[in-house]
């Protein structure tokens, strides 16, 4: 019983990130990181609860993979792979774009040197 109930719970957490990002369209905010290593730990818990024959896994991973697999999908799509890791043009390191020794993005804003205060 409380496997079925922790999966009811863990389950309905990805609802409203599933709806929100169906109704708006927007998934900038959600990490892909988060994700992909949610969606991979589900997916083995899913094949353990297979492979021993557990309802209560079975059913819960099986539903949380149906809503958090879109959501991964819609991400992707929405925001493509490079923006999907959190890398927008204006962010990624100059030297990636061809122009070595150049400021970074952060250094242009002001951040100091890695003390995570402004200067």
């Amino acid at each position: 019983m409380i496997g079925f109930l922790a999966g009811a719970l863990t389950t309905a957490a990805f609802a409203p990130q599933l709806i929100q990002a169906v109704r708006t369209g927007r998934t900038r905010d959600i990490s892909l990181g988060m994700l992909v290593c949610v969606s991979t730990g589900m997916t083995l818990w899913l094949v353990h609860g297979l492979k021993i024959g557990d309802t209560a896994l079975i059913l819960a991973n099986g539903a949380s993979l149906a809503m958090a697999l879109p959501l991964l999908f819609l991400k992707v799509r929405n925001d493509g792979l490079r923006a999907a890791r959190g890398l927008r043009l204006e962010e990624q390191p100059l030297e990636s774009r061809g122009l070595p020794g150049a400021l970074s993005s952060k250094a242009r804003r002001g951040w100091g040197g890695g003390t995570g205060q402004r200067s």
